[in-house]
């Protein structure tokens, strides 16, 4: 997941690379003509009064359409940074939940872990109480068979 968001995010920026550079190329090329006619214009001022009038008006709508693509180029850039910036916050919120949802069910399996080795110790502190007072029962019975074998041998008596 995080190299597809990666992926996304390089992509993005690749996007806003390239558009970036077309719109700096676009913004190179309407700088040279805005010149190139403004040298035309001061060229011709005495001969062509008519002809300047018509280039001056020319060299005021580049200048208008350059100032227009500027500040729609400014705009996009700053909506592709934005937009980058929200995608990524996005992007951390997403990997904080996943790590929270993961320390969360760590949890969970470490306490069932917990409680499963609580019981087993109980289990075996419980059978280990058991098989002593088996032992002890296993011992008195052996005792009792052994005084009987005794008083019987010493008496003639039967073993019960």
């Amino acid at each position: 997941a995080k190299s597809k968001e990666a992926a996304a995010l390089a992509g993005d920026a690749d996007g806003l690379r390239a558009t970036i550079a077309r719109l700096e190329r676009e913004n190179g090329a309407q700088e040279a003509e805005l010149r190139r006619l403004r040298a035309e214009a001061e060229a011709r001022a005495g001969a062509h009064a008519t002809e300047l009038r018509a280039q001056a008006a020319r060299v005021e709508a580049l200048e208008a359409e350059h100032a227009k693509s500027t500040e729609a180029h400014a705009s996009a850039v700053d909506g592709l940074r934005r937009r980058h910036d929200e995608e990524r916050a996005q992007s951390e919120v997403r990997r904080r939940d996943s790590l929270s949802e993961m320390d969360a069910r760590l949890l969970g399996v470490q306490q069932g872990a917990e409680a499963d080795l609580k019981g087993r110790d109980e289990t075996i502190v419980r059978l280990r109480g058991e098989l002593e007072g088996l032992r002890a029962e296993l011992d008195a019975e052996r005792d009792r068979f052994a005084a009987a074998a005794l008083a019987a041998a010493a008496g003639g008596d039967k073993v019960p």
